[in-house]
């Protein structure tokens, strides 16, 4: 979820707090690099990890949105009405729908 502070803060006042920070780097700044310069500036109170974009879970996560995503496409395209229906053909095309949805 990505929000605001203030949001956070209406919603609960625990909530208000961050415990994690992730930071996007401009193209061409090294990640290793950065991470190790955070790390050393931050000190031993604060644990700098450097995310990988080669993870498996990451990878099967979005193969399963965009499977759900292809499917409420087609379930959406199942059960609507033609583009060509105008005020016209109305009659005909809900007809046409309603026969499409009762199979």
């Amino acid at each position: 979820m990505i929000t605001g502070i203030r949001t956070l803060a209406a919603a609960g006042p625990g909530l208000a707090q961050p415990d994690q920070y992730d930071v996007g780097l401009r193209p061409g700044t090294s990640p290793a690099a950065y991470a190790q310069a955070l790390g050393t500036r931050l000190g031993s109170g604060y644990m700098v990890i450097l995310n990988s974009r080669n993870s498996v879970i990451v990878t099967l996560m979005l193969g399963l949105i965009g499977t759900l995503t292809l499917l409420l496409a087609l379930v959406a395209g199942l059960y609507s009405t033609p583009s060509s229906c105008t005020p016209g053909k109305r009659k005909r095309c809900m007809t046409w729908a309603c026969s499409r949805r009762s199979g």
